[in-house]
């Protein structure tokens, strides 16, 4: 299920329409606009997101990528900090 998610998150391979809910959807128009660091705390409003971008790094990490045509130009760096105003600090850093 991860590899199928990750696939219809950041593949091109297959153009075909699909139905998704809005988090998926945000989270892919996030990746098409080449985010490459999220940073979340648990209990944030928008877990479904977070959870989305983790499944990708995750996916990334454990792949060889550069066989494959994918949307991320670089690896995604993903991390949950343990409150909102350590997120906000890493992210900024990040930048």
């Amino acid at each position: 299920m991860i590899k199928k998610v990750v696939d219809i998150l950041t593949s091109y391979d297959t153009p075909y329409k699909l139905s998704a809910i809005g988090n998926e959807a945000i989270a892919r128009g996030a990746l098409e606009a080449g985010v490459d660091g999220v940073f979340s705390y648990p209990g944030t409003p928008s877990t479904e997101i977070s959870e989305i971008f983790n499944l990708v790094s995750e996916f990334q990490a454990s792949s060889n990528q550069s066989k494959e045509k994918n949307l991320l130009k670089t690896n995604l760096y993903f991390e949950y900090s343990i409150n909102e105003k350590i997120a906000l600090e890493k992210a900024i850093a990040f930048s």
